[in-house]
This record gives C-alpha cells, sequence and structure tokens, in this order.
C-alpha cells in the first residue's frame, strides 16, 4: 500500500491512502534534526480510538486527543520520528468516508503549526440481486440459485444459512467429505490422475491431516455412514466399507493417502475457474437438508459475510418457498444444493488510492 504525505521544510506527515473499518492506522511524524517543540497534539474524531504508540517517551491522553510531549532521538538517522497508531471504531454506513486528523505542532516560544491529514475508509456492501421466490421440488435435480450485486471495496467472506420455523436445515459440506465423494464417483480405489496447470502445491501436513480425520470417522459407525451417506455410496458399497476389518481399512488409507492431493487440487482448480468475484470467496457449499412434510414449505435464508479482517456487516435475508411437486411424496427427505451463480461486481471500487471521497466526517 502506498502512503500519503503532508510535508514542510521541516515536518513530514504520512498516513495510508486507505484501510478498512477497525483496521488499524499508523500515523507517522518525522521531524527535521533543528525541530525542537514544546509539544505535538494529535486529535482524531470522535469515531476513532488511539491504537497504539510508536517511539514516545512521554504523552498524554485525553479523550479524542494525544499530547506528545517527547519523542525517542534517532542518532545515526537524518530524522527523528514517532507514531500514533488508530482506527475507526465501527463500520459506517457509508462505503467510503474521509475523516479529519488535526496535528497542532507547538514550539518552544509558543508559536504553532497546524496540519490536517485524512484518514480515507472503505467498506464492502453485499446486496440480494436475486433469488426466485419460490423454486419446484420434482423428480429432478434441483438447485436453489443466488444472484449477489457486490460495491464498495475489500474482499467479502460469504456463509449461507438456511432455517425452516427457527431450526437450521443446512449444512456445509467439509473438503474430507468432498474428497470421500469424489473417490466414489471416480471408483474408490482408482489411482488418480491429474494435470496441474495452475502449479497449485498442497501442503503435506495438511495432506495428513484429511487422511487422520478420515481415519478418526472410521473409528465411529455411526460419523462413517452419516459420511457415506451424504456421498451417495451405493449400500453395497456402505456395507463393505463398514465391514473393513483394521487392515482393509489401513489399505484403503494409504490409496487415500496416495490420492487425496489430486483431488484437494481438483477441489481448489474448480473453485478459481468459477471466478464468480473476484472479490467474494465462498465457504464450503451449502445444501438445504430436511424433511418436506407439507406442499409448500417456507425457508428462510440469510447470507452473512464479513471483510478481510473479520467485520461482520448485516446479513442478507430472502424467505424462498419450496414446492414438492414430486410424483412420489412418500419420500420427504429433500436436499438441494444452494449456489451463488453469479456476482455483478461492476460497481466495485477498483483504484480507491486516487478516488476522490468526500464528504469529510
Amino acid at each position: 500500500m502506498s502512503v500519503s504525505k503532508l510535508q514542510s521544510s521541516q515536518v513530514e506527515i504520512i498516513i495510508p491512502p486507505w484501510a478498512l473499518p477497525k483496521e488499524e492506522i499508523p500515523l507517522h511524524i518525522k521531524l527535521s534534526k533543528n525541530y525542537d517543540f514544546s509539544k505535538i497534539v494529535v486529535e482524531i474524531p470522535d469515531c476513532f480510538v488511539f491504537v497504539d504508540q510508536i517511539n514516545i517517551l512521554r504523552s498524554e491522553q485525553s479523550g479524542n486527543k494525544i499530547a506528545v510531549y517527547e519523542i525517542g532521538r534517532a542518532k545515526k538517522s537524518e530524522k527523528d520520528y514517532f507514531g500514533i497508531v488508530i482506527a475507526s471504531k465501527e463500520p459506517f454506513e457509508q462505503l467510503a468516508v474521509k475523516t479529519r486528523i488535526q496535528v497542532t505542532l507547538v514550539n518552544r516560544d509558543d508559536t504553532e503549526e497546524n496540519f490536517t491529514v485524512f484518514a480515507r475508509i472503505f467498506r464492502p456492501l453485499l446486496e440480494i440481486d436475486q433469488i426466485p421466490d419460490e423454486i419446484p421440488i420434482g423428480d429432478y435435480d434441483t438447485i436453489l440459485p443466488i444472484h449477489l450485486k457486490f460495491t464498495g471495496f475489500g474482499d467479502v467472506k460469504v456463509n449461507i444459512q438456511c432455517s425452516i420455523g427457527g431450526q437450521i436445515v443446512s449444512e456445509g459440506d467439509s473438503v474430507l467429505d468432498e474428497v470421500i465423494r469424489r473417490m466414489v464417483n471416480e471408483g474408490l480405489l482408482h489411482e488418480n490422475t491429474f494435470e496441474n496447470k495452475l502449479g497449485i502445491a498442497i501442503d503435506k501436513s495438511y495432506i495428513q491431516k484429511i487422511v487422520s480425520d478420515c481415519r478418526e470417522k472410521f473409528k465411529n459407525s455411526e460419523s462413517m455412514k452419516q459420511m457415506m451417506d451424504d456421498t451417495n455410496m451405493s449400500k453395497d458399497m456402505v456395507d463393505a466399507l463398514l465391514s473393513f476389518n483394521q487392515d482393509e481399512q489401513e489399505k484403503f488409507m494409504n490409496i487415500l493417502y496416495r490420492t487425496v492431493e489430486g483431488h484437494l487440487i481438483k477441489i481448489i482448480t474448480d473453485i478459481l475457474d468459477r471466478n464468480i468475484s473476484n472479490n467474494l470467496h465462498v465457504d464450503a457449499g451449502t445444501k438445504i437438508r430436511t424433511d418436506i412434510k407439507v406442499p409448500i414449505t417456507n425457508v428462510t435464508l440469510k447470507i452473512f459475510y464479513s471483510d478481510a479482517i473479520g467485520n461482520e456487516y448485516p446479513y442478507l435475508e430472502k424467505i424462498v418457498r419450496l414446492h414438492d411437486k414430486r410424483s412420489d411424496t412418500s419420500k420427504i427427505h429433500v436436499e438441494i444444493p444452494v449456489e451463488i451463480e453469479k456476482v455483478d461486481d461492476s460497481k466495485a471500487y477498483k483504484n480507491v488510492e486516487e478516488m476522490l471521497v468526500g464528504p469529510i466526517i
């Protein structure tokens, strides 16, 4: 990140050109060697807080002002310096905010020099562009498609939650479940081959963790059965795996260890290939798993999102009707993947360093 500078013959004030809400913002002040001051006062807006001090030996803070009386002197550098770290208290409603920071240098003869610098805060905004009011559940695969709109600035992480009558009915697929699912689809004991076009590298310790997690599932027959049910294995394959003795389990683990890296690379490649938005990072795939007991069931869909440093923003909400049109309604259990098909980020901020921001807060 480049910085913004305010400079006179003896004073240089440096501040980053942008920050996310609540992100720490260092304000650096450099002074000429012959600059002698009685105090330097930094005043920040009420919506900010002081987080830290750098190379300050003596100071006094009162509310949103801090007075610096003594700093460490650098013998081998051309200038002396000190810093104050600030941050906004909460995310702003505005997508871009310009805030005033006043710096007053008081000389020994009580004369003053006043400087004004600006902290510029940017935030993301995610909105629902399109979600169907109703989706039919028929004798075919069904998905719940979501179209979103992204404006503002910054990367966001998205998590989707579905509930019926307040009860959570959505589940995210774990990486292990997805690996097992792909192994089933390609042949459980098939030694997969892959072309690593993107040069993706998987940490060996992570591969070992995946295999270790699977080994733990083998120790719990109920956990293993649930995982295999979710991968749509045939009954014969489920029974075969559940009947594995220790030697057969170990053989399966060895095959898993040799093939898991290829599956992980394929999973990551698939995610990158989707490229629904450069700003959006979606948690593991979400599915609605529930029992349909009436012809029409209302599902409350909540889309949570947070930015790169963990700020959480108001979630998006939509009620979707599931309309059961299956020929055999005796099978009450349904599973519906929730898929973000499209994200319109045409109005995302591209170059915030040069962007004009106003009004001033």
